[in-house]
């Protein structure tokens, strides 16, 4: 009974969309793949990009202000670092009482089998898995002067420093 509650609004939604759109093969395409598929391609498509450009030029421009900005492969790199460490946590320091680990781990799944048309933008994963991220930092919170505090705080939060540049800058 309580999966029909589940199931029947999406299955009437699916309906209505089709009706009214008409169904088209290729709608959808890429958002979805096998577990860790997309997310393994484009780490190490990054990787290959950052081996090219070549890791002294984007470590030597730590200093000027617009690094950010140009470094765009070291940004999806650390995006997708930092995705894994709050996956990683919500794994490690289970909390089945909690809501915010319970939804966390949803999205943690849901980040697991996303496709290469998300993962083709770091921003785009991040916007998908914002809920996520949001519970990680709840979960955190409750943790403070704990061991694994810092060490996940900061891993967690490698991509900050680019969303907050993307930001100011009104990309």
């Amino acid at each position: 009974m309580i999966s029909a509650v589940a199931v029947v609004p999406l299955c009437l939604w699916v309906l209505y969309v089709n009706a009214r759109f008409g169904h088209d093969n290729t709608a959808g395409d890429g958002n979805f793949a096998w577990p860790f598929q997309s997310m393994y391609e484009r780490f190490v498509e990054g990787l290959g990009r950052c081996s090219r450009i070549g890791y002294h030029n984007i470590f030597h421009k730590w200093w000027r202000l617009h690094w950010l900005y140009e470094e765009y492969e070291m940004m999806e790199l650390l995006a997708m670092a930092a995705t894994l460490a709050q996956g990683l946590y919500l794994l490690l320091r289970r909390d089945v009482r909690s809501p915010a680990w319970r939804v966390g781990v949803c999205y943690l799944a849901l980040g697991l089998v996303l496709g290469p048309a998300v993962w083709d933008d770091a921003s785009a994963a991040a916007r998908v898995l914002l809920p996520m991220t949001v519970c990680f930092y709840l979960q955190l919170a409750r943790e403070r002067g704990g061991w694994w505090f810092w060490p996940f705080f900061l891993l967690g939060s490698l991509a900050t420093p680019f969303a907050v540049h993307d930001f100011w800058l009104g990309i």
